[in-house]
């Protein structure tokens, strides 16, 4: 069972030493993109960040004024230093393009990493998954779905796009009762989807040992425990 850890393990999340931790832990890691303004990829949860009182958006500064601005500044590490950091172990990787014009540049780095294989390119906008699909026809995408509108569009993502995944938030066993879940799951992998499970609010402790058997993966938030939840170690 492939456990990823969502933006890493430990304080301070999406920093350097939080996926070193998860891949020295024997972990995935979940990380999300976004592009300066001179065209270089940075892990990221949101579009802009605080710092002395301004707020910047991520796309209006150069890598060298993020480091310089940003409260994390050096920790917060680069696509390239993910994918140096994650090569000796082998790691998977699911990169959250949060950013459309990260993909060209995403895949390019990639392919030259020699981490295709490796790597889940996920998101919540189909238009981006296309994006990565006419740049790449070996690139395993995952839809991520956050709206109940998602889930009548999966089966068309699947044939378009040739999805890997979809990625399915725990949150959703609360909105349409647990058998009704595990009926969509079952036709997610009927039709030949992978499914990782991921929460926004739900307690994946509570739900994981209710689920086993219809997920491939977990993005964990606690994934040492999650792991040893599920008896894996």
């Amino acid at each position: 069972m492939l456990i990823i850890a969502h933006r890493g393990i430990g304080e301070p999340r999406n920093t350097i030493t939080a996926f070193e931790r998860a891949v020295e832990h024997g972990f995935g890691v979940e990380f999300d993109v976004w592009v300066t303004g001179d065209g270089r990829l940075v892990v990221l949860h949101d579009p802009e960040f605080t710092s002395g009182g301004g707020t910047y958006r991520v796309k209006d500064v150069s890598l060298r004024e993020f480091r310089a601005l940003h409260p994390l500044g050096e920790l917060i590490p680069t696509v390239e230093e993910i994918l140096d950091v994650s090569a000796s172990r082998g790691a998977t990787l699911n990169a959250d393009v949060k950013d459309p014009e990260a993909a060209p540049r995403l895949v390019e780095l990639a392919s030259g990493f020699g981490a295709l294989d490796r790597i889940i390119f996920s998101s919540t906008d189909p238009k981006v998954l296309l994006m990565i699909r006419r740049l790449s026809g070996d690139a395993r995408l995952a839809f991520s779905i956050v709206r109940e509108r998602d889930i009548a569009a999966f089966p068309w993502l699947k044939a378009r796009l040739s999805l890997y995944s979809l990625h399915v938030p725990l949150d959703g066993v609360d909105r349409v009762s647990m058998p009704i879940f595990k009926l969509l799951v079952r036709w997610a992998r009927l039709i030949g989807l992978k499914i990782g499970f991921w929460s926004y609010e739900a307690d994946e402790l509570s739900y994981l040992p209710r689920l086993m058997g219809y997920f491939d993966y977990v993005i964990a938030d606690d994934p040492v425990r999650v792991r040893k939840l599920l008896g894996l170690g």
